[in-house]
This record gives structure tokens, C-alpha cells and sequence, in this order.
């Protein structure tokens, strides 16, 4: 959808989906902890989406060239293949 967004780790298994995004600037990425620190990174974070337009237009487009919607097809395809 190529919306801006706070990509938000909840668990350990999720962090390299957030880490991959976030290379490729199409997110800013956040990993929860229960430490007060979280709430802060949170609140900056999304200050930064609401208050810098520049920000949030550059994370739209390189959202868009990260994620092309094919992604169910290409799993399924190799699912097929393996148990052909």
C-alpha cells in the first residue's frame, strides 16, 4: 500500500522483516521492549511521520519498489514446485 508507517517488532522472529524495510527506508523501524524508553521511540517516531512531509513522501515510494503485492504468488509457486 506503500503507506509510511513505524514497522513495530513484537517478537525476536520478526526483527529481520523490520530490519530489511528498514533498510531500504520504506519504514522506521521499532522493536518492543517493556523498558521506558519504548514510549519515548515510539512517540519520536511517529512525530517524525506526522511532521515531516518530505520524510513521508520518500518512505511511500521506496515502500512501493520494496513491495511489488506478488509475494503469495511467488511462496505458492515455490510450494508447488517442491512438491511436484
Amino acid at each position: 500500500m506503500s503507506t509510511p508507517s513505524v514497522g513495530l517488532a513484537l517478537w525476536e522472529n520478526q526483527y529481520n522483516n523490520i530490519e530489511c524495510l528498514s533498510n531500504q527506508d520504506a519504514l522506521i523501524p521499532l522493536y518492543y521492549s517493556q523498558g521506558q524508553d519504548f514510549d519515548q521511540d515510539l512517540t519520536k517516531a511517529l512525530s517524525r511521520l506526522i511532521n515531516d512531509d518530505n520524510l513521508v513522501i520518500d518512505m511511500s515510494e521506496k515502500a512501493r519498489n520494496a513491495i511489488d503485492g506478488n509475494g503469495a504468488n511467488r511462496i505458492s509457486q515455490e510450494i508447488v514446485k517442491r512438491y511436484e
